[in-house]
């Protein structure tokens, strides 16, 4: 395996292996679970399915373990919002799967690898953050291509102007951690 494989083969989109080594193996079964369901239908599976899941465990635990560390975000009543990379709520960055529904990505690199999570391929539709042009990548067999396409538009910084001489970091979903982050 190349050096390049090894990296590639440490990230899972939207969070890194480093960040899941610290969960438990029934966490895990939780999350995989929620992931796919996520790809099946598009939106987070319901507490009866992931009771399932969690088996003999307490669903609570490991859900907030995973929010926790997280690898999955829970709004104030322990329902999913997001299990990276997809978002239960409407973001800029929806993915058409193939044979599969269409979903909210929490940024664009979290659209960019769902082709490669899910071994499928998909069709990203999103805007360039500052002039909101539209912008299409398809991933087919693991390679992208556009088309309608923004240079500018992956660039992760805003750009600096007179009024704001040092480049901000760009982010494309406020809800998100900073750990988190694209």
């Amino acid at each position: 395996m190349s050096a390049r494989d090894t990296a590639s083969a440490r990230i899972a989109v939207g969070a890194t292996i480093d960040r899941f080594a610290r969960v438990s193996p029934a966490a895990r079964a939780v999350h995989r679970h929620v992931l796919t369901i996520f790809a099946a239908t598009g939106a987070p599976p319901t507490r009866d399915t992931l009771a399932q899941a969690a088996s003999a465990a307490d669903l609570d635990t490991l859900l907030r373990e995973l929010h926790d560390r997280d690898v999955i975000r829970l709004d104030t009543h322990g329902a999913i919002t997001a299990a990276y990379p997809f978002s239960a709520h409407p973001t800029a960055h929806t993915v058409a799967i193939a044979d599969g529904p269409r979903v909210y990505a929490m940024c664009a690199i979290d659209a960019l690898g769902m082709a490669a999570m899910l071994g499928r391929d998909t069709t990203i539709d999103s805007a360039d953050p500052h002039h909101g042009q539209p912008i299409t990548v398809t991933v087919h067999n693991g390679r992208a291509r556009s088309r309608r396409w923004s240079s500018r538009a992956l660039s992760p910084v805003r750009r600096a102007t007179a009024a704001n001489p040092a480049p901000q970091p760009m982010r494309s979903n406020p809800r998100r951690s900073a750990a988190a982050a694209c």
